[in-house]
């Protein structure tokens, strides 16, 4: 599932993007990955990767949340 979680309790989408898997982040985000689930110690993905995404990786992120905004009005 697009939302499963590992034994630690980590989504597929953080994990691409502590590996800076660009492709995979997209991918999942285009999917409809929510960018607001948080981990079990309680930190969003944006906080948790904040200070390690690259441009690619912020742009998609950005993108995900305009479009996600543009489909709830």
């Amino acid at each position: 599932p697009l939302e499963g979680r590992n034994e630690a309790g980590v989504t597929l989408l953080l994990l691409a993007a502590r590996k800076n898997n660009q492709w995979l982040v997209r991918m999942l985000l285009e999917a409809g990955a929510d960018i607001t689930a948080k981990t079990p110690q309680g930190k969003t993905y944006d906080q948790l990767l904040r200070k390690r995404r690259t441009g690619v990786l912020t742009k998609a992120m950005e993108e995900a949340r305009v479009k996600r905004a543009n489909v709830e009005q």
